[in-house]
C-alpha cells in the first residue's frame, strides 16, 4: 500500500516539475531579446538534452521508482519527491508572480503537487520512523547472534580464533 502511495506522490508531482523545467528553459530563451537568440537556446538546450540530459533524467526517474519498492529507500525517496514537488512549484510560482500576469485559477495547477508533497511528506516521516525501528532490531539481534557465537561454540567452551 504504501508503495502505491508513494508511486502515486511520484507521478503527481511530475507535471509541476515539467512545468518548472519549460518556464526556466523558456524564460533563458526569451531573456536572449531576439529570434535567433530564442532559436540558438532552445537549440543548445535540445543538443544538451539528447545526448546526456535525456539519459540522467530517465535515470534519476527510475533510481526514485526503484527506492520505492524498497522498504529502506523509501523514506529517502519520499524525502526526494516532496523536494521535488515543492521546488518545481515554487520555482513556477515564483515565476508566474514576478510576471504579474499570475491569476487564482492557475493555483488549480499546482493542486498535484501540494497532494504529492503532502503524501511525500507522511510517507517519509512513517517510513523514517519504521526504518530507524527495524534496523535498531535488525542490529540488536545481529549483535547478540554475534555475543553468542564468540562466547561458545558447539562443545560449550570458547572457540579459539584462528
Amino acid at each position: 500500500m504504501r508503495t502505491l502511495l508513494y508511486l502515486s506522490s511520484l507521478f503527481l508531482a511530475l507535471p509541476s516539475i515539467a512545468l518548472a523545467a519549460a518556464f526556466l528553459v523558456l524564460g533563458t530563451a526569451i531573456s536572449a531579446h531576439s529570434l535567433l537568440g530564442f532559436l540558438g537556446v532552445l537549440l543548445e538546450t535540445a543538443l544538451w538534452l539528447l545526448p546526456w540530459g535525456l539519459l540522467a533524467i530517465m535515470a534519476v526517474f527510475v533510481a526514485l521508482v526503484v527506492a520505492g519498492f524498497s522498504v529502506r529507500l523509501r523514506w529517502l525517496a519520499s524525502l526526494l519527491v516532496a523536494a521535488l514537488a515543492i521546488g518545481s512549484s515554487a520555482t513556477a510560482l515564483a515565476l508566474i508572480t514576478l510576471h504579474g500576469n499570475g491569476s487564482l485559477g492557475q493555483l488549480v495547477f499546482f493542486i498535484p503537487a501540494a497532494v504529492s508533497a503532502a503524501i511525500a511528506l507522511w510517507l517519509a516521516v512513517r517510513e523514517g520512523r519504521a526504518s530507524v525501528t527495524a534496523a535498531g532490531a535488525r542490529a540488536r539481534a545481529d549483535d547478540a547472534r554475534i555475543a553468542a557465537a564468540v562466547i561458545t561454540s558447539e562443545n560449550g567452551m570458547p572457540r579459539s580464533r584462528e
